[in-house]
């Protein structure tokens, strides 16, 4: 019997999976390839095969997590619900696997702030993520006001900025000082309430 085809795709994801975790433990500086591949269970060789350097790594984590965002936006304007329906859903499953955001995060900053990560184009990377989000948004916010749902007079453009940096903010502050469970879980419902609460008051 032939070996099984080797994924690509799924290689690549296995090694981000790795790094995530030892740099985690070690700090992004003083991660090595060798230990990232040691995590996988792979040559150093075999990483090589898939990316030219441990920034690139870095690239795919994060490049990986915000387009998980991106698509669950996609599949919510899809699935046909109810502007504010929608909206409610994004803001409470954009803090679903808050954990992985939290290491990620620091690794971003860290690379960030090597001067790496911006000579490899980081910051228009996560320009970019910040408008995709956005225009998803807008797209609900524009339907609940076609629908009557929202004000017409809604700067819908502005307000949907407003609420992927509330969300980003949310995310941040849990990273840096890891409140409780309910604590934080009471906070996502407050910024629910006041998002959904402003929309509905406009309407009014």
């Amino acid at each position: 019997m032939s070996p099984r085809p080797v994924d690509k795709e799924e290689r690549k994801s296995v090694i981000a999976t790795a790094a995530i975790s030892i740099f985690r433990e070690k700090g992004y500086t003083e991660s090595t390839v060798e230990e990232i591949a040691l995590k996988a269970g792979i040559g150093k060789g075999t990483v090589y095969e898939y990316f030219k350097s441990k920034d690139e790594i870095a690239l795919r984590i994060f490049d990986e997590f915000f387009l998980h965002q991106e698509a669950h936006l996609d599949s919510l304007r899809a699935s046909h619900k109810e502007p504010s329906l929608a909206l409610s859903d994004f803001i409470r499953t954009s803090f679903d696997g808050i954990e992985i955001f939290a290491d990620v995060i620091p690794v971003y900053f860290e690379f960030w702030s090597s001067g790496t990560g911006k000579a490899m184009g980081l910051n228009k990377r996560m320009s970019s993520r910040f408008e995709k989000l956005a225009l998803q948004v807008n797209k609900f916010l524009q339907k609940g006001k076609k629908l009557g749902k929202f004000s017409s007079n809604l700067d819908s453009a502005a307000l949907s900025g407003v609420i992927i940096s509330s969300i980003d903010g949310l995310r941040l502050y849990y990273t840096l000082y890891r409140p409780k469970p309910k604590f934080f879980s009471r906070q996502v419902d407050e910024l629910e309430k006041v998002i959904l609460g402003f929309l509905e008051s406009r309407r009014n």
